[in-house]
């Protein structure tokens, strides 16, 4: 990237005493649900705060990003697709309508201050941001940045980061390690366990399993847990959120009466996470810092197709430090059974019995690295920056 001129902030009229802020990037809600509460911290700290929020058509920002009250840009944009270079044929087109919309757009909105979240849009908008000078930040999620936050770390001022280590990839100057934001629904009390299952219509009495495979779906988790299924395991119930392009087993949901719960998407996450006796999840980052919060034993299964592996990194920083579980992509139908059986296990009344108390331990570890009020700290951060204006 060329270099620019002195970072610009545009002026506040006096008719106008509200900061304005672009934020940028999703694709998935591992993305954008941290990008959302950011912008609810910062509003909270700035009520008259104008935030304009930009994504990528059709992902699931366009619909998440409205609900939380918030007006949305989309960019025509898609990832670089590593599996079929023949599939990106359309990408150098998208880049060039993105960069020039994000153009069109900032010197529309003027921003004092551009956040980016990583993403599909994320990328087009910081680099032409940046080019003119702007003020921008990036929240870098994964223990082993992606290249495009590591090349437009040059000339952020800030990068907001969740794991040690990141001087490795960053300027230390620019780093501050503030965790990564959750949803604020997370961070309330919790709802009552019986209660949050019966909400879900499930049996009371049996332990619950939360399957989350992200906003997309996780085809590997989804067949391990319908495999499991069909051989007739009826010990457990089960929450099991399978993305919206899997096809729904209705035969299982009508084999399971108060014991399975199939959904696309689930929208009430905290009645989900109270409901929860063992999740099953991907290794996004956004997901496991709501997985520390709530603090329940957990089976990580990193998705492979993500840049630089980072889920790999991040769900290995977890086990490192007796967090979580991890299985993989290849090994998870034939690992699946015999991990439950042994989480089962742990249930024995007698600490002997189950690893000496390892469930409170496992809860212990994770809640160690809980940080429920991450988009609050980065929030003030941000307004602190803007407030002393300049270089930081």
């Amino acid at each position: 990237m060329r270099e620019t001129g002195p970072e610009r902030s545009w002026p506040m009229s006096n008719a106008m005493q509200a900061y304005r802020v672009i934020v940028s990037g999703g694709g998935t809600g591992g993305h954008v649900f941290p990008a959302i509460s950011i912008a609810q911290a910062f509003q909270r700290l700035e009520p008259s705060a104008q935030i304009h929020f930009v994504g990528a058509m059709g992902k699931i920002e366009m619909t998440q990003v409205p609900l939380a009250g918030f007006p949305i840009t989309g960019l025509w944009i898609s990832g670089f697709q590593r599996s079929s270079l023949w599939a990106n044929w359309k990408l150098p087109l998208q880049l060039i309508l993105a960069t020039t919309k994000s153009l069109i757009l900032l010197l529309q909105k003027r921003p004092h201050l551009v956040v980016g979240v990583g993403g599909y849009a994320s990328g087009p908008l910081l680099w032409m941001a940046q080019m003119l000078g702007l003020r921008t930040v990036i929240q870098e999620q994964n223990a082993i940045p992606g290249k495009t936050n590591l090349q437009l770390s040059r000339r952020s001022q800030r990068i907001y980061v969740a794991f040690d280590g990141m001087i490795r990839f960053f300027e230390a100057k620019k780093i501050r390690c503030l965790g990564n934001p959750v949803r604020s629904l997370i961070t309330k009390p919790m709802q009552e366990q019986a209660e949050a299952k019966a909400h879900w219509g499930l049996n009371t009495t049996l332990k619950v399993i939360l399957v989350l495979g992200g906003s997309l779906g996780a085809r590997a988790i989804n067949e391990a847990v319908e495999k499991v299924l069909r051989s007739g395991e009826r010990q457990y119930a089960w929450i099991w959120q399978c993305g919206k392009s899997y096809d729904i087993p209705q035969d299982l949901i009508q084999s399971m009466p108060n014991q399975l719960l199939v959904r696309p998407f689930v929208q009430e996450m905290d009645r989900a996470y109270a409901a929860a006796d063992l999740i099953i999840s991907r290794a996004g980052a956004g997901t496991m810092s709501e997985l520390a919060v709530v603090g329940k034993p957990c089976i990580l299964v990193p998705s492979p197709y993500v840049a630089e592996n980072h889920q790999h990194h991040n769900a290995l920083h977890w086990v490192q430090r007796s967090a979580a579980w991890m299985s993989s992509d290849k090994d998870l139908a034939e690992e699946l059974p015999d991990m439950l059986q042994r989480w089962s296990a742990l249930h024995q009344d007698d600490p002997q019995e189950n690893e000496a108390g390892a469930l409170q331990q496992w809860g212990r570890a994770l809640k160690a690295m809980a940080l429920p009020d991450a988009a609050d700290q980065i929030a003030k951060d941000m307004l602190q920056m803007l407030q002393e204006g300049g270089n930081p």
